[in-house]
């Protein structure tokens, strides 16, 4: 999760997106800052483009995200912005249904 910042950076500076994004409390706290982006933790509002969350699991063999929602994993954050990006510990990775 370390990298996580510079590698959003990265993505986010070669599609042109900005470097503002909200985030989920739960990887709110990550190094944004010194990856150069602008992140507040929070509910997503119509004005986000970008929206970072966790990801509770993965489902390799889909490409299925599980994201949890609740006061530490708001839905907005995932939904409303047009590009979301999903933290994924490689321990929360799962084949198969």
């Amino acid at each position: 999760m370390s990298d996580a910042p510079s590698a959003v950076a990265r993505y986010l500076s070669g599609l042109e997106l900005g470097m503002q994004a909200v985030a989920t409390p739960d990887v709110a706290g990550l190094a944004w800052a010194s990856a150069g982006l602008a992140v507040r933790a929070g509910v997503a509002v119509d004005a986000d483009k970008v929206g970072i969350s966790g990801c509770f699991c993965a489902i390799a063999e889909t490409g299925t995200l599980l994201l949890l929602s609740g006061p530490d994993s708001p839905a907005t954050v995932s939904l409303l912005p047009e590009t979301h990006i999903a933290l994924i510990p490689v321990n929360r990775f799962v084949a198969t249904m």
